[in-house]
């Protein structure tokens, strides 16, 4: 991951990975292995230039896609990371 994220109270983990300008099959496919056996949240950041949506996750993926236009919004971060430590 680019970075990793722990909830200050819970201790709770969320993995960050990074997608700027890769080939849009790197996020396909890294979804479809997060899906598989993941034990982990995650977050990727995918951005909206490799044209891929949020809901490329199933239900069997372990976190949350964020797609930015340019760069990543703070706010959007914490929303995503708040989302993920509230469900787990």
């Amino acid at each position: 991951p680019d970075a990793v994220f722990e909830h200050t109270e819970t201790k709770q983990k969320v993995f960050f990975e990074l997608f700027g300008y890769w080939n849009r099959n790197a996020v396909f496919q890294r979804v479809e292995l997060l899906e598989r056996d993941f034990e982990h949240l995650v977050i990727l950041g995918v951005s909206r230039k490799l044209r891929v949506s949020e809901d490329v996750a199933s239900d069997d993926f372990p976190g949350k896609i964020l797609v930015y236009t340019s760069s990543i919004s703070a706010h959007s971060l914490k929303q995503k990371l708040d989302e993920l430590c509230s469900i787990a």
